[in-house]
Order: structure tokens, then sequence, then C-alpha cells
């Protein structure tokens, strides 16, 4: 696992800021999903001066935690592929349009 601040300890501030660059040259946007279970506002500085340091922008887009609380309570329905030990899933698992 990764995270900037370690590799500014490790690295130095530039060389920290030029690999990350490149390893999110195809980022355009940082995405935070408000599910209401943490404090956006409490967030927005450190994404802010993110977005600035890496030339991102951000947005806030509304979100839930439902798929979670199915998950860990069920019943399980079609949101879920649902496999037997050792079935492997395939394309056509998620996209019934790609069966063949």
């Amino acid at each position: 696992m990764w995270s900037y601040q370690s590799w500014v300890e490790r690295y130095g501030e530039q060389k920290a800021l030029r690999l990350t660059k490149k390893m999110l040259a195809h980022y355009t946007r940082f995405m935070i999903i408000d599910t209401g279970a943490y404090d956006i506002e409490g967030i927005l500085p450190k994404i802010r001066d993110s977005c600035e340091k890496f030339n991102m922008h951000y947005d806030i887009t509304p979100g839930s935690l439902r798929l979670l609380y199915i998950l860990l309570t069920g019943p399980w329905g079609p949101e879920f592929i649902i496999l037997n030990p050792g079935q492997e899933t395939l394309a056509s698992d998620s996209y019934p349009s790609l069966a063949t």
C-alpha cells in the first residue's frame, strides 16, 4: 500500500510529487461519494489540497450503503452473483447480453 506522505518521507517532496503525478496521469478528478457515513465538510480541505497539488478537480455525488448492508445482512438478491466454491465467474454473469 502506498501513500503520498510515505513517498515524501522516502524520496523527498519533489520525487514523490513526480511519481504521484505519473501514477495519476490518466485521472482527471476525485469523486467523493456522500453516503452519510462521514462528514464531507471535514474531508474537503484535504481533498482541495490534493486536487490543487495534482491538478485535478473533485465532484461530490450522493451514494448509499445499501449494497454493503445487504451484503452483510442478506438476503442476497439479483444485485449479487452467488458462486459455489470453485465456480468461475464469467462476464456474462454480470452482463447477460454477452451470453452466447
